[in-house]
């Protein structure tokens, strides 16, 4: 863990049940998340939030404006050369097709 990750995570490690050893777990665990709709944007958010290293997201939908209202991910935020079949954090993206 490098000095900005350490200030990054610096609550969650003061927390004895996670302490600087589970925040490193953290940062080199794989979540999947299948469905990022109402609740599994919430999940992805939370998990990239704690510092899961890699997230797998599996939506076979496409954002439309009807459903932004349930989405907590704002997709209406994302660059217009982006495809809106697909929405990620400012991390490495990789797309399944």
């Amino acid at each position: 863990m490098d000095a900005a990750e350490r200030q990054r995570y610096s609550r969650q490690i003061l927390f004895s049940g996670i302490g600087e050893e589970g925040q490193e777990a953290l940062l080199r665990s794989h979540a999947a998340v299948v469905g990022c709709g109402a609740l599994g944007s919430f999940h992805v958010s939370a998990l990239a939030r704690a510092g899961v290293g890699t997230l797998t997201i599996v939506d076979r939908d496409y954002v439309e404006p009807s459903g932004m209202s349930r989405a907590s991910i704002p997709a209406f935020t994302r660059p217009a050369w982006w495809p809106t079949s697909f929405w990620t954090a400012p991390t490495t993206l990789k797309r399944a097709t």
